[in-house]
């Protein structure tokens, strides 16, 4: 019996780390696109700090998006299950609409656009090098 509660404990303590991983890679997303928005501008100019605000916004939103249709799909079983999965094929064609969208009405300069959207991998190479981090157990 409490062999099952510490592993309750554990489980809990190791879901907690990692919903703090994730919110943590979020906001590094958020701050990395917001330092590369600051510095386009004051670089370039206000409209190229605007299509790379624009692009890490976009980033952003992808990934807090994706973390929570990943949730719901994963605690979710049979028919909810499935539609949590097309929550997902429908974020990935509303971002795919959205980019060609900013892009062919020339909304923002496409190569400010792809450098905010960098703000994704860099953010998520920061956020997991940088976050938090379960407590390892010892292997004696």
């Amino acid at each position: 019996m409490v062999t099952m509660a510490a592993n309750e404990t554990n489980e809990r303590t190791d879901q907690a780390v990692a919903s703090a991983q994730v919110h943590f890679v979020i906001a590094s997303i958020a701050v990395v696109g917001l330092l590369l928005a600051l510095g386009a501008t004051v670089g370039f100019g206000l409209r190229s700090g605007l299509g790379v605000l624009v692009g890490a916004t976009l980033a952003t939103l992808n990934m807090w998006s994706l973390k929570r249709i990943g949730a719901g799909f994963f605690s979710e079983a049979g028919s909810r299950r499935r539609l949590w999965g097309v929550a997902g094929a429908l974020k990935f064609v509303v971002l795919a609409g959205v980019v060609v969208a900013l892009l062919a009405l020339h909304l923002v300069q496409p190569i400010a656009f792809v450098i905010g959207y960098g703000a994704l991998p860099i953010g998520i190479t920061l956020g997991s090098l940088l976050g938090p981090r379960a407590a390892e157990e010892s292997v004696h």
